[in-house]
């Protein structure tokens, strides 16, 4: 099958400073298109199951996320299943399926992670279940906040073939005990995002220093991974990665509105960029200028996910002449509704238009300089069908 790469096929080894934007103006601080359903199963093995998926299975099956929350503290539950609501609800809306475990307990749990993920492939089987056609067992993501992002990485270490990613949330490999029992992740090649915050004093009270254990995961420990992403949050807390009341784990001097956008950023871009091929995601996840202004340290060794199926998006339109002078042809080959937008390497809108049942439409580039720009297609059920490279 013939392949086309689309705009983004360098790799970015390290992007620090030159933040630009306010957290809250970040593209992903809103909803995204779909409208989101929340479900739950109290029968789930070994824990009950909290689940926000898209509200109908068209554009399914999606990218899925298996997330475990923090620990609560002995005699404590200031964190439950839904303390992650503002990250996880809102990614749904995006066009994933997230599968919350209703584990708050403290301490290692090496099986927690494999038994739901194989009461997770159960219900795919399943032909009955909603879970056959919405998750999508090849695009599986694991996640975890503090103690939970240490039980997820058993997964990516006894199943590394069916984990495509792993996202921390104030957490990282366990390091061990001067090495003793430490997961060792340095064989898994999947995609990783570290997250930490600087003034995280309760997971990781080294955070931002040359010791710091999360920033040497990034650096040292993931060895094999092409796709790995460290990203430091001035400002943010242990409690800034969820949302709940613990005086002992705040969310940090930035608040709690900007603590949540600059992380809803990080995990829609990286997960829209290299799950969905999405370029302007890419741009937003890699671009100095397009960075919140609450990031102190970034770097990423992730390309795009750049090879998409040329018959996909030939079935649907075609550009032509390419390369274009003054202007280009959007011819679509049967009548579609949906919105059209150009945007530049920034990420930044040059113009949009709506199709309205045409099937052709004329760009006009007479006014832009030369370069590369991005064609993103949004059809009518609302979400982005395909990206492609546009060159002038």
């Amino acid at each position: 099958m013939r392949k086309i790469f689309i705009l983004f096929s360098f790799v970015v080894l390290s992007i620090t400073a030159f933040n630009q934007i306010d957290p809250l103006l970040s593209p992903y601080y809103q909803n995204g298109p779909y409208s989101v359903v929340m479900d739950s199963d109290m029968t789930a093995t070994p824990n009950d199951l909290l689940f926000f998926r898209p509200s109908n299975s068209t554009g399914g099956p999606f990218p899925t996320i298996l997330f475990q929350p923090g620990a609560n503290g002995t005699g404590t539950s200031y964190i439950n299943k839904h303390s992650y609501d503002i990250y996880w609800q809102h990614l749904a809306s995006y066009g994933f399926v997230v599968i919350i475990i209703n584990n708050t307990s403290g301490g290692p749990n090496s099986t927690l992670f494999t038994q739901t993920h194989d009461y997770i492939k159960t219900k795919v089987a399943n032909s009955s279940n909603w879970m056959h056609s919405y998750v999508d067992l090849s695009r599986f993501i694991v996640a975890g906040h503090s103690n939970g992002g240490m039980n997820a990485t058993d997964i990516i270490i006894n199943r590394p073939n069916e984990i495509q990613a792993i996202i921390y949330m104030a957490s990282y490999p366990n390091p061990g005990i001067f090495g003793l029992g430490a997961q060792n992740v340095g064989s898994y090649n999947g995609k990783v995002m570290l997250m930490c915050g600087s003034e995280d004093n309760t997971s990781a009270p080294l955070v931002g220093s040359t010791n710091d254990v999360a920033s040497n995961a990034f650096q040292n420990r993931f060895t094999a991974a092409s796709c790995k992403t460290w990203v430091l949050f001035n400002g943010i807390g242990h409690g800034g990665f969820g949302n709940y009341n613990n005086p002992d784990q705040p969310v940090g001097s930035i608040g709690r509105e900007p603590a949540t956008a600059s992380i809803r950023h990080y995990i829609c871009s990286f997960l829209l960029s290299q799950f969905y091929a999405n370029g302007v995601a890419y741009a937003n996840f890699t671009q100095p200028l397009l960075k919140p202004t609450s990031v102190g340290e970034f770097q990423t060794t992730c390309s795009q996910l750049a090879e998409i199926n040329a018959t996909n998006i030939n079935a649907v339109a075609s550009i032509y002449p390419m390369p274009a002078s003054s202007y280009a042809i959007v011819k679509f080959n049967q009548n579609f509704s949906g919105v059209c937008h150009i945007y530049n390497v920034l990420g930044q809108e040059i113009s949009t238009f709506k199709l309205n049942d045409e099937n052709e439409h004329w760009i006009d580039f007479s006014n832009l300089n030369k370069g590369q720009y991005i064609l993103e297609y949004i059809d009518d059920k609302g979400l982005v069908s395909f990206v492609k490279l546009i060159k002038i």
